[in-house]
């Protein structure tokens, strides 16, 4: 674990002036400074109006609202429950496999706990 932990970190950075940043608090300054930068310009050198026009102008039809809008079945859950695939742990920590392997178990709480989310928007902070 502390192997992996070690390799997940920057070293080095190089600043807006192509300057080499080799300490901690100083590689901390650049990075927020480049995310305020980022989120708080205007993207015109980025994206041009032109290239986003043809998504935003496109629209839903009244049936694709009507579908989105419907309740979650449990066939729905379920089925993508038991075909989801990765070992990677979820935000619970629990990996795909842990759901399919206790499926017969986790079932029940677990398609209330979709259903719930689907339906009020909101989920119990215990399912955190």
């Amino acid at each position: 674990m502390r192997l992996h932990q070690a390799q997940n970190k920057i070293t080095s950075i190089r600043d807006e002036n192509d300057r080499l940043i080799e300490e901690y608090d100083e590689i901390k300054k650049v990075v927020i400074q480049f995310c305020k930068k980022l989120f708080t310009e205007p993207c015109h050198d980025v994206c041009d109006a032109s290239m986003v026009s043809n998504v935003i102008d496109q629209r839903l039809t009244c049936d694709e609202v009507a579908m989105l809008n419907n309740h979650v079945t449990t066939q729905e859950i379920e089925n993508v429950m038991l075909h989801m695939m990765g070992k990677a742990p979820g935000p619970d920590g629990f990996t795909t496999e842990f759901y399919k392997g206790s499926w017969s178990i986790v079932k029940g709480i677990v398609i209330e706990a979709i259903k719930t989310f689907f339906c009020y928007k909101f989920y119990a902070k215990e399912c955190e």
